[in-house]
C-alpha cells in the first residue's frame, strides 16, 4: 500500500520462512559501468537464527543455555 500512496504503512514482520535477496554490483570506477553483478539469497533456516514471538515485537531466544 505505501508504495502505491506514497503514504507511510506498516509492514507486517515475516514470522515463517524467512528471506534476504540482494545483489553485490561491481562497478568500473573510470566508466562507472556495472562490470558483475551477482544475485545473494540468504533463507533463514539457519540452526543460528533467531525466532520472532509476533505478539510482543521481541525476539525470541531459543538457546537457553545459560
Amino acid at each position: 500500500k505505501s508504495f502505491r500512496t506514497q503514504m507511510p504503512f506498516p509492514f507486517e514482520i515475516a514470522t515463517d520462512d524467512v528471506k534476504m535477496n540482494a545483489i553485490l554490483v561491481t562497478v568500473d570506477s573510470n566508466s562507472k559501468e556495472a562490470e558483475r553483478i551477482k544475485r545473494i539469497r540468504i533463507d533463514s533456516k539457519s540452526e543460528d537464527s533467531t525466532g520472532y514471538d509476533s505478539d510482543d515485537g521481541k525476539p525470541e531466544y531459543f538457546n537457553n543455555n545459560f
